[in-house]
This record gives C-alpha cells, structure tokens and sequence, in this order.
C-alpha cells in the first residue's frame, strides 16, 4: 500500500510488513520488543533483522515511538489505527481531488 501523505503533510509508504507490524502492535496495547514481534509474526517465515529493520522504519516514519530497556528497544505504536486511517484516507481524497476537496464533498 502507498500513500503520498499522512495527517502531518509527511510522506508515508506502508508495505506489507509494516502494516502487519502496526496491527500487532495495536492488538498487543503494550510495549513490544522485536523479539516479541517477530513471535507474533512467526507464520511469515521472517527473521529477526527483518522485524528491526521494520521497527527502525516505522520509528523513523514517526508511526512507533521506541524505548531503550538495556541493550534492545521496545516500540508502542504513536498512533492509534483511527488517527492512521483518517489521514490516510484524507490524504486519498486530496490526490484524487488534485488538491480541490470541493468536487469530492460536494
């Protein structure tokens, strides 16, 4: 899935993977180190440096806020699935409107 923009007017790309990961990390509600994440996702044949570099990715999209506990992070989503869906499906309409909402609301 690719999208131009997300609430904050920056540019996003969600891969599979990455939506996969959110999702885990919204069911869970907790702070998830990648080890637990990579547990969850056991069923995608991943490994471990897959699932970090994940987290690094969404961390850096400002989509997971991380939490140095020793030698690992642990990652909790920074916003919830609404939050995501709203800007994304603004941002949808603003690209197929070219920018003019008007002609899409009306």
């Amino acid at each position: 899935m690719r999208f131009r923009r997300l609430a904050q007017h920056r540019p996003v790309a969600l891969g599979d993977l990455e939506v996969a990961v959110l999702r885990e990390l919204w069911r869970t509600g907790t702070d998830v180190d990648a080890r637990g994440v990579l547990d969850s996702l056991a069923v995608r044949r991943i490994t471990l440096s897959t699932v970090q570099a994940t987290l690094e990715r969404l961390s850096r999209k400002g989509l997971l806020e991380r939490t140095k506990v020793g030698r690992a992070y642990r990652y909790r989503a920074a916003v919830t699935q609404a939050t995501l869906l709203a800007g994304l499906i603004g941002n949808l309409a603003q690209e197929l409107a070219a920018g003019r909402l008007e002609p899409v609301i009306s």
